[in-house]
Formats: structure tokens, sequence, C-alpha cells
């Protein structure tokens, strides 16, 4: 690292000292600094044509304001279609005919809070699961469907509950909602693949280490919450994600993942009458069940 002796000397010399020999050679060759030049001078251009194209928006927005229309809450629920099945499931149907889409949600009322303290993590852990195939379904193929038609998938996991997704061409639905409801009903729940996603989670786990939002999010759930689940992060514990088998990992679902547990959302352009006669003979045989009571410890209050 240069010594301030030598900046001084080289860098910013007194106009008195200026020698030949005081002078270095220069940090670029001429034919680097031409390329350099160049290089700034294509990225100047560029930005003056992204800054032109704003601009532009700008002054036809100002020109042309966008109309804004207030949607009262009540008008987009009148609209909404729900119904409660005879096994206590319940489906949430929204036509929106401007979208060739449809969106398939599958809600089930489980979270981390549900967990048993020694398996922190095993509601995200089946959540995982959840896309590894059925007797049916090899692993990978619902995914390979679903991104050959453009569409997406994906899940979450919170405290409270369990969120899976599907987006597609509105007219694949009766192609894709029967892959859904396999994945729902019949599970593969293969060791190697539980195992294989123990490790992705387990990876998740470390990384959460390294993002401070996500980090500092953890921690002020420990310092706020002191009995109560919602203490501990979503994710689980390093212990506890790796305690977790396949015979947990089934009863977990079993005793949660029942239609009088679950609310199944479909919006888009579909037909809601159909939609939900479909609905309706896909969950026929899904028997519900009575739900454990969860007895939750009561926090005391902050401060008195």
């Amino acid at each position: 690292m240069p010594t301030f002796k030598y900046i001084t000397k080289y860098v910013f010399p007194k106009r008195d000292e200026l020698k030949a020999k005081d002078f270095r050679e220069p940090l670029f060759s001429e034919k680097k600094e031409m390329k350099y030049t160049k290089r700034f001078m294509k990225r100047l251009a560029i930005g003056a044509v992204l800054l032109l194209i704003v601009l532009s928006g700008l002054a036809y927005y100002y020109r042309n304001p966008v109309k804004l229309v207030d949607v009262p809450l009540t008008s987009l629920q009148e609209k909404l279609d729900v119904t409660k099945l005879d096994n206590g499931m319940t489906v949430t149907i929204k036509e929106m005919k401007a979208v060739p889409l449809v969106t398939i949600q599958f809600w089930v009322h489980v979270g981390s809070k549900n967990e048993p303290e020694q398996y922190r993590g095993i509601a995200h852990i089946f959540e995982h699961i959840w896309f590894k195939g059925t007797a049916t379904q090899p692993v990978g193929s619902f995914h390979k469907r679903v991104e050959s038609l453009g569409g997406e998938l994906n899940a979450m996991t919170s405290q409270d509950w369990t969120m899976y997704y599907v987006t597609v061409p509105s007219d694949k639905f009766d192609e894709i909602f029967p892959y859904m409801t396999d994945l729902l009903l019949n599970p593969a729940f293969d060791n190697n693949e539980i195992e294989k996603e123990k490790k992705v989670v387990l990876e998740e786990q470390s990384f959460s280490f390294n993002e401070p939002e996500k980090f500092l999010d953890d921690q002020f759930g420990l310092l706020l919450v002191d009995k109560h689940p919602y203490r501990n992060p979503v994710i689980g514990y390093k212990n506890t994600i790796s305690a977790a088998n396949r015979e947990e990992i089934i009863n977990f679902y079993k005793t949660w993942y029942v239609p009088n547990n679950m609310n199944i959302i479909v919006v888009g352009n579909i037909n809601k009458e159909k939609t939900l006669e479909k609905i309706k003979q896909a969950f026929a045989g899904f028997k519900q069940q009575e739900l454990p009571a969860l007895d939750l410890p009561k926090e005391s209050p902050l401060s008195q």
C-alpha cells in the first residue's frame, strides 16, 4: 500500500520539485486507455437513451394522467363464490375473464406453531416433500409439465398456514388440477427424497444466518416471545430438522392435511359452476376428521 510520503512525492508533488524522474508510467497504456474511454462513452450513450425514454414516459403521463377508480372491498367480496363442502373443505372461486390464466391455491391451516417441539421445521420440510411425486407421478414430472405450459408453481410456509399454488393458462386447468389433487391426496413419502430435501432445508437454514433481515427477524422472535411457538423460526433449527424422519412427517401430514382444515382457491378465466363440480368430484372421498386441540402457552405482558 502506498505510503503518505510516496503519495505526497509522486502523486501530489510540490511544484518546484517536479522533475522528470518523479513521473511514473501512466496507469494504462494508450491502447487500453482508448478501450476504456470507448466503453465509458458507450455506457454514457445508453444511459442517455434510457433517461430520454423515462422522461418521455413521464411527459406522456402528465399529459394523459391515469384515472384511478376506487373499488370498495365489499364489491370484490360480493363477487367471490365461497362454498363449504360436505367434508368441511372451503372452496373459494373468483371468475376473472380478462386474463387467459388460472391460479389454483391450496391453503392448509397448519404452520410452525403446530409442530412438536422436537421436530421444529417439519411443516416446512413437508412443503418441500409435497412436490416429490406420487405413486403415479415420478419426481419432477409435475414441475416439468407446468413449466412446459409456461406456468409457475411454488409454495410457502408460515407460522399459521402452508400454501401451494400453480398458475397456468386457463385452458389447461382440466389437465393440471388432477395433478395437484394427486399430490395432495397421495404423496409418495419416498425416504431418499425426504433425506435430500432435509439437506436442502438445512442449507436454507444456514443461509438465513447470512441474511441480516432474516436473522434479525428470528432474533426479534426469540426476544419478544417467551413461551409461544411464534418465538421459533419457521424453518426450524439444525438439530430439529435433522431429527425429522419419514414416520413423523407422515404423522404430521395425516393429522393436519384434512379437508376441514383446508381452503382451495381458484381464480381466473374459468366457469365457476364447472370448476366447483370438478372440485367436489375430486375430493368426494376425502373424509374430514377431528383436529387436535392446540394447547398453546399464554405470553406474559412485555411491560406492566
